[in-house]
């Protein structure tokens, strides 16, 4: 998939950092269940025809002569693709991404609606089994990631010190909320600040309500879950933090990542014997459900 997503309309970084912010929390409130389907749309396309090999189709050289060079490369490059293809479905799928890539034409404008449908069922499937809730979240993320970039470049920007950091973001209008949590750490991905974020912020509805008591995790791994490569990093066990090789699904919990170690067919039997997770919940098997049990209340507080 590539990396270069486009984002939700009307969510680019321009004007004040107040004005930003007000356009991003407009598009947080229009999110519906229309617009998440209108997302499992874009993303059926680009999973199906968004292709690697044809990236620097895009990349047109001002040189008219070295441009001249790479369209005689682009033409051997793909009679070399065709040559290799087995089935005529094969051919147009790539017919598509390469029409896609190089004159911008929509998959379903060059082969038809119909055709479309039946090269992406695939795909289609496999973001049907993927619970709604990380379509919202993956959404939420995307919403206000342009205000998050402003963030970070005004924080990196000219002038910009440490010592004055604070005060300095405080006066272009960023909320105290985003402006601590960017200090609480040194962030390498705006993603993953959006996340913590979003998570200390709060207020973030559900389609399907429920605890969670480390949604900055949560929206992290369903960023990954969607998006896979333009996630900010590979997805990690739920109890013990090695990578996920797999998920397995658990009523009013979603998706849980886990390893080869930590399987749903491995879950113990008994509650005495149960797992507990990296935020503390307990889990076992009971027959063919799957039990979780949520963290124990601390009352020293």
């Amino acid at each position: 998939m590539s990396s270069s997503r486009k984002r939700p309309p009307n969510a680019q970084a321009s004007g004040s950092a107040r004005s930003l912010y007000e356009n991003c929390l407009k598009l947080e409130k229009q999110s519906n269940r229309r617009s998440l389907d209108q997302l499992k749309e874009t993303l059926v396309r680009d999973l199906t025809f968004r292709g690697s090999i044809f990236d620097a189709f895009t990349k047109r050289s001002s040189d008219p002569l070295v441009a001249e060079l790479e369209g005689a490369v682009k033409y051997d490059y793909l009679l070399e693709i065709f040559r290799k293809t087995k089935n005529p479905d094969e051919r147009l799928h790539i017919l598509a991404q390469w029409l896609w890539a190089e004159l911008d034409q929509l998959p379903e404008d060059s082969l038809g609606k119909e055709t479309v449908a039946r090269l992406s069922s695939a795909d289609r499937e496999r973001l049907r089994r993927l619970p709604l809730n990380d379509f919202y979240y993956t959404q939420l993320i995307q919403t206000w990631l342009p205000y998050a970039e402003r963030l970070f470049q005004d924080a990196k920007g000219p002038g910009s010190t440490s010592r004055r950091l604070r005060q300095d973001l405080l006066s272009l209008g960023y909320e105290k909320n985003a402006v601590e949590t960017y200090l609480s750490m040194s962030w390498k991905s705006s993603i993953e600040f959006t996340c913590q974020w979003l998570a200390t912020r709060g207020g973030i509805k559900m389609l399907k309500p429920r605890k969670d008591p480390d949604m900055a995790r949560t929206l992290r791994n369903a960023y990954s879950r969607i998006l896979g490569q333009g996630a900010p990093a590979d997805l990690r066990c739920n109890f013990c933090e090695k990578s996920a090789v797999a998920d397995f699904y658990a009523e009013d919990i979603g998706s849980v990542s886990n390893c080869a170690a930590h399987s749903a067919e491995h879950l113990p039997t008994s509650s005495s014997e149960a797992w507990i997770d990296l935020v503390g919940r307990r889990w076992w098997r009971a027959g063919k459900s799957i039990r979780c049990e949520p963290p124990p209340i601390d009352t020293s507080k």
